[in-house]
């Protein structure tokens, strides 16, 4: 669990570097925005294989080789697949060519949306922390 470190969310409340807007804000509102707005991509390291799976597209899959729906297969069993490894991206460009919905929802795969305050390493924080990081 992150610790609150109290200079980095007065920094964050101070110079609103997004902005967000904090200095209108409530305290309360200033917590809200930086607990529960889902609204920070971020690049993930690593997937599991079942997500690859859950993002083929099954009219697609039946049309590729055989060869290539069993190296798929074998990567979607995978518990971890890094998605920055250059011979699983060059596999999985060889099976899913441009142009297809699976690509595109592969690509998804590679950024997730994450709340500003775990973005900073934040815990969550409450309307009483906003108010001491303010006064």
């Amino acid at each position: 669990m992150a610790t609150l470190n109290m200079a980095a969310l007065s920094a964050e409340l101070l110079t609103d570097p997004i902005p967000r807007g904090y200095a209108g804000m409530t305290n309360q509102q200033a917590a809200d925005s930086i607990n529960l707005n889902i609204d920070r991509p971020i690049d993930v390291e690593t997937v599991e294989g079942w997500l690859l799976w859950g993002a083929t597209v099954q009219t697609e899959y039946l049309l590729v080789s055989a060869l290539a729906a069993g190296a798929w297969d074998a990567l979607c069993s995978q518990s971890s697949i890094s998605v920055k490894d250059a011979g699983v991206r060059a596999r999985t460009l060889a099976i899913w060519g441009g142009g297809t919905t699976t690509r595109a929802n592969l690509i998804a795969l590679q950024t997730k949306l994450i709340t500003r305050g775990e973005e900073l390493g934040l815990p969550f924080i409450g309307a009483h922390h906003v108010a001491e990081a303010r006064a």
